[in-house]
């Protein structure tokens, strides 16, 4: 039993408090979900009433931030439920060790045409911090393709 409790040592009754909490946090969640746009609710993993926060878990960072936008409508959403007393939101990850996001974001890379007019445009310059970050520029462009 290092660690945890084991179960069989629980007080009677344990198991019947959790249980009854873990149907509130259920409950709270639907109603919290039932708020949020249907895009944005799928997001929303578990939540858990602790004192006067609300903590609300998602898996990452990118729904998080949207989870917060909507931090008005979440807390009106579960203001009943608390019993009238004032709450504040505290939207958490879940796990640190996610994969990435697949990114959907498409780089438009610049014609050749363009690249042209910037090595044009560099060869030109007096100045010579601009001279070099277009010449910077251009090459990494070329090197690109």
């Amino acid at each position: 039993m290092s660690g945890f409790n084991h179960a069989l040592t629980f007080k009677p009754g344990s198991w019947a408090y959790l249980s009854s909490r873990l149907k509130f946090q259920r409950e709270l969640l639907a109603k919290i979900r039932a708020a949020l746009p249907p895009e944005l609710a799928a997001h929303a993993e578990h939540c858990v009433l602790a004192e006067k926060k609300l903590l609300l878990y998602t898996q990452s960072s990118p729904w998080a931030s949207q989870l917060r936008f909507h931090e008005q409508n979440i807390l009106k959403a579960v203001q009943a439920d608390c019993g009238g007393i004032s709450l504040t939101l505290q939207v958490r990850l879940l796990s640190q060790n996610h994969p990435p996001l697949p990114s959907t974001r498409r780089v438009r890379q610049p014609g050749d045409e363009i690249i042209r007019v910037l090595e044009t445009a560099s060869a030109g310059m007096t100045d010579q911090t601009l001279k070099t970050a277009l010449q910077k520029l251009t090459a990494a462009l070329n090197k690109s393709r």
